[in-house]
């Protein structure tokens, strides 16, 4: 017998309220963008806290790192909404700080506490041969934090309880070597491939982000969103033509196959190009 085997299984699928807690900007789209979406698509509210700022998410030594930080928080935002989540908070802690777990654990105490989840997910700090400090502290001070939240005493003041204990039913890591449940995200796989190109292009990486956005297209491609993601990374990287190209392939292809014209929010993407 294997002793994963006999590790309780969590039913994500019937989860209400979920907490995910990333350590960088874009690690809850990396490891779990799919699941997150079929979660929210199913009714789940789903909250996103992100404990470092991402300043070192770039390999380009022209970026400024406070300038990349806001870049950041705003694909956070952008990636959170396509794949439905309700609410993004943030510790602000600078990426590759080496933050204190204890500290870090009480803090995200104070998040449980305050957001009340029925389970929450995050990076897996077992992981073998895991080299980034913010995955191994963040991942154990989640888990830290998700042991001491229903506790009265963890975190009082002046050895009064807590006033809002809160036990956590279940704790799920993404990245993880040693998976015992599985999702089917067949009709939510674009979506996370939306969330992924945003994050892409806000770090100027416009082939990946291309790569991303066409993945999106081919899962579903009459997907509007999928489309737009693929004419935002042409604006962002200055190409109107292809914009406008790819604008028009969808414009044809859902009138073709929908009767339907794009969306105002998808012509208002576009309208600077169009003269109106």
């Amino acid at each position: 017998m294997n002793i994963y085997d006999s590790l309780p299984k969590l039913n994500l699928e019937a989860c209400h309220r979920l907490l995910c807690v990333q350590p960088h900007p874009d690690d809850n789209e990396v490891g779990a963008g799919a699941t997150i979406a079929q979660l929210t698509q199913a009714g789940c509210e789903v909250v996103y806290l992100t404990v470092t700022d991402g300043r070192l998410g770039s390999a380009d030594p022209s970026v400024n790192p406070e300038e990349l930080v806001q870049t950041r928080r705003r694909e956070t935002k952008t990636s959170a909404e396509l794949l439905g989540v309700s609410r993004t908070l943030y510790l602000d802690y600078a990426d590759a700080s080496y933050p204190d777990e204890r500290e870090l654990a009480t803090q995200i105490v104070s998040v449980i506490r305050s957001v009340q989840p029925e389970l929450v997910m995050t990076v897996d700090p077992f992981l073998p041969y895991e080299a980034h400090p913010d995955h191994r502290r963040v991942g154990m001070a989640v888990s830290e934090a998700v042991l001491f939240a229903s506790f009265p005493h963890f975190s009082s003041v002046q050895g009064q309880p807590a006033p809002n204990p809160w036990q956590v039913g279940g704790i799920a890591y993404y990245n993880t070597a040693c998976p015992n449940t599985f999702i089917n995200v067949d009709q939510t796989w674009e979506r996370k491939f939306e969330a992924l190109s945003a994050h892409h292009c806000g770090h100027g990486h416009y082939d990946a982000a291309l790569e991303a956005g066409m993945a999106a297209v081919h899962c579903e491609p009459l997907r509007e969103s999928a489309h737009r993601a693929i004419v935002r990374v042409h604006l962002a990287e200055g190409n109107a033509a292809e914009a406008l190209r790819q604008y028009e392939i969808y414009r044809r292809l859902a009138g073709r196959e929908l009767g339907l014209g794009p969306s105002p929010q998808f012509r208002a993407l576009v309208s600077p190009l169009l003269g109106r």
